[in-house]
Parts: C-alpha cells; structure tokens; sequence
C-alpha cells in the first residue's frame, strides 16, 4: 500500500516529491498530535507541542536522509545512519521528562511517547504511513485503555497519609516496618506543608492486602514515627 501512495504521488507532473514532502509532514503531525494530546490531557510537561515537534524534526532528518539533493551523488548515503542518531538523541530528550521523588518515578511513560513519536516521525519521512498509522494508533488506544486499568488497581490498593514535624530523609524504616509486615509498598513520597513550622506529609501506598497485615502495619508505623496525624484510605 505504501508503494502504492509513493508512486501515484511521484507520478504528478513537476509537483510530486513536493506534494509527497507535504503528505509526510501533515502525517507526522496527524499521528504525533493524537499521542500529544493525551498526554497534554493528563497534565504532562511534554505535551502536544512536544511530541509534534519531535514527530517534525525525525519527519525532516528521514527527508534528508533519504531524498536530499546533496546526498543522491554520494556512494556512501546511508540513510539508516541519521536515523539512528534520531533515536539516540530522543532518548536524551525523553530523560528530561523522568521525576523521581522518593520511590516515586513519575515521566516514564512520557518519555515513552517521545521516543515513539522520533519513530512515528522517521517513518513518516521515509514513506512508511501504514506502519506510522499503525503505531499511533495502537499507542493511542493503549494510552487510553491501560490508563482505566490502572486506575481501577490503584482504587484498590490502600494509601496512608502521615503528617510529621520532621524531615525524611529516606524511606527505609517504612520499607522496614512493610517488611516485617508482609505488606509491598507501591509507592512513598513526601512533600513539605505550608505554615510557621516545617511539617511534612508522607504518602504510603501499598498493594492489596490482608485486614490483618494492614492493621498491623499501620500500628507498627505509628509506633516508629509517632505522627502528628495519621489516616488510613481505603477506596
């Protein structure tokens, strides 16, 4: 099918590889804006304007790569060169987007999507649609899907809220405390509250458990950090 749409359009009188130039670029920024946008729905740093620009600039090196006028008389045009450097590049710019706050990882999913995005691009500027439209179509609906999934775990896994008058440094008496407890902790974070004197509130959420490993989890918490407020979320 791709070499059916690459023929027609380079059969058009004087204006076909401009035309073709024009359809890899609209498409690039088609397939990369639905993955942008809900990414952006969702509040993300690198939203639609990212992943587009990331679709674009992949979209303009494969061009060159594959048609620029300067290359056609080299013996050496490589195309899959520039494209491997696409890749790489976008793997440094997909770090940017990864915050880790304790044990919490936040960004990765993100990053994921930039890259996918550089290869959404690349195949874009190479001619490959079907296989563009594919990928952005599956990232899409996986996107979207697997958020409800994860949504509908993490309901079911308890969250405890602490308030202390002091700072954690690191989480490895709570981890220590779970452990002993036979209680998986999905996730810790802290963050300082505002007013005269320094608070801070820890986050604890674990997977699901027992009533019993709960109960005896939460008394050994309290026991060790003596906090000033302490509650127990169950959804």
């Amino acid at each position: 099918m791709d070499n059916f749409i690459l023929n027609g359009i380079k059969s058009i009188p004087y204006a076909g590889s401009v035309l073709l130039l024009v359809i890899e670029v609209l498409l690039s920024i088609v397939f990369s804006s639905a993955i942008g946008y809900q990414r952006e729905k969702r509040g993300h740093g690198a939203g639609l304007r990212t992943h587009i620009m990331v679709a674009l600039g992949a979209c303009l090196i494969m061009q060159v790569s594959v048609g620029a006028p300067d290359f056609l008389s080299s013996p050496n045009r490589d195309p899959a060169r520039l494209a491997a450097q696409v890749v790489s590049g976008i793997g440094f710019l997909g770090a940017g987007t990864i915050i880790q706050n304790g044990t919490n990882i936040r960004g990765l999913t993100t990053a994921a999507t930039i890259w996918l995005c550089g290869g959404i691009g690349l195949a874009c500027g190479a001619g490959y649609f079907s296989a563009a439209l594919i990928s952005a179509a599956a990232a899409f609906a996986a996107l979207i899907a697997l958020s409800r999934f994860e949504k509908y775990i993490t309901r079911k896994s308890p969250k405890i809220i602490m308030v202390l008058d002091f700072e954690p440094r690191n989480f490895r008496e709570i981890l220590d405390v779970a452990d002993h407890n036979g209680i998986i902790v999905k996730d810790i974070h802290s963050d300082r509250l505002k007013g005269h004197s320094p608070k801070f509130r820890v986050s604890v959420m674990i997977m699901p458990a027992s009533s019993k490993e709960v109960e005896g989890f939460t008394r050994d918490l309290q026991s060790a950090l003596n906090p000033e407020d302490f509650s127990l979320i169950r959804k």
